[in-house]
């Protein structure tokens, strides 16, 4: 009986062991567990943050776009602006006592086709005028209608322009050309 008596304690002892290393191993699973908690505690504040911080660049990044937006517009109204100015530029400038060339300088700055007066006209007394290399003579009718003499008679300016301008632009490049060529 003794022996079976020293057995069951032997027992007993193994098994409060075997609940002390349970209680041992509990706790230590408590411990990882509650260290778990606190770094998903952690993890979901550093989230947190994080979706707040994209929410800030986010808006950040609209009102950027909406400035770039109203910088581009700004842009196009500055370059629309810019060439009205450069359409409404006087392209020549008026004699003050010629009243030709004061109505041949309002003609040529409204001129709508700006791109197409390559040669001006450079005055050289009054109704008098250098066009390109041909000499040109200018006379007013008819309130403000200018006419420009050509041969034996006298064509209406328009006329005159889109008529001249191409051959008297070629002339000078010719003549560019074989300056070139000279020096």
């Amino acid at each position: 009986m003794r022996a079976q008596e020293d057995e069951t304690r032997a027992k007993l002892n193994e098994k409060d062991e075997d609940l002390d290393s349970a209680a041992d191993a509990r706790k230590q699973l408590k411990n990882d567990l509650s260290d778990l908690n606190d770094k998903l505690v952690n993890m979901e504040e550093e989230l947190f943050e994080a979706k707040n911080i994209q929410l800030d660049l986010l808006d950040q990044t609209k009102a950027l776009e909406e400035k770039c937006s109203l910088a581009e517009e700004k842009i196009h109204e500055l370059l629309d602006v810019n060439e009205m100015l450069e359409k409404n530029q006087a392209v020549y400038i008026a004699k003050k006592n010629d009243r030709i060339d004061k109505t041949l300088s309002s003609y040529l700055n409204k001129f709508p086709e700006r791109e197409k007066l390559k040669i001006m006209f450079l005055r050289e007394s009054e109704g008098v005028y250098q066009f390109g290399q041909k000499r040109v003579y200018i006379k007013i009718e008819k309130g403000d209608q200018i006419f420009v003499r050509v041969g034996g008679g006298f064509m209406h300016i328009e006329e005159f322009i889109h008529l001249y301008t191409a051959g008297e632009v070629d002339r000078i490049e010719r003549k560019d050309i074989v300056q070139r060529f000279h020096n």
